[in-house]
């Protein structure tokens, strides 16, 4: 409710929010409406985590299929994390290894013209799409709404961010502009107006 109040200084908006986890929050003709935000084990679409997990999920079908031509992203976690075939579940699974760790180079892969990222990075942003399409679905708003970004995968510009731009315009229901301010201002500007408000009672 901060990020969404400092956002757009309590008027009606939208906030789509990628990090390690992701999750919309909306704010339309009165009411405040959450998509998303079930978590890394079954929801989480777009964010870093999911990101992380479906980057492995396919660097390990690679080395099933024992392709000769290594993906720019399986050598790019050999090099930058050291993850290959022989140790990948240990590091995974007895080591604590943050999966969202992996994102950054996911995108940076992508950049780089990597089939295999460009891929995750298009599956990521499809996961991201559909929670503004079920947002419009219940919300049932007709007019067009302000959408802004928070978070470490789309905050700042890069191929993924760009592609979700994109595909938010095509939907023609919401625009994408920049947050007004941080969510702890937000949240000062929120206690104001709780304030305000007692003092009428």
């Amino acid at each position: 409710m901060t990020a969404l109040y400092g956002a757009f200084e309590g008027e009606e908006g939208i906030i789509l929010i990628s990090g390690t986890g992701s999750v919309l929050y909306g704010y339309s003709n009165g009411k405040l409406i959450r998509v998303g935000g079930w978590g890394r084990i079954i929801g989480d679409e777009g964010s870093g985590y999911w990101i992380g997990r479906r980057a492995l999920n396919l660097v390990m079908k690679e080395y099933d299929t024992e392709t000769k031509e290594k993906s720019l992203l399986s050598k790019k976690l050999l090099k930058v994390f050291g993850i290959d075939k022989k140790n990948v579940n240990e590091k995974i699974f007895h080591k604590n290894f943050e999966i969202q760790k992996i994102a950054p180079a996911v995108i940076e892969s992508a950049e780089k013209k990597c089939n295999l990222s460009i891929q995750i990075v298009n599956e990521a942003v499809e996961g991201l799409t559909e929670h503004i399409k079920i947002f419009q679905k219940v919300s049932g708003r007709k007019k067009k709404i302000k959408i802004a970004f928070i978070g470490s995968i789309i905050e700042n510009t890069n191929i993924l961010s760009d592609k979700l731009i994109k595909e938010i315009d095509k939907l023609k229901f919401a625009e994408v502009v920049k947050k007004m301010h941080s969510p702890a201002y937000g949240a000062i500007l929120l206690a104001i107006e709780n304030s305000e408000i007692l003092k009428k009672l």
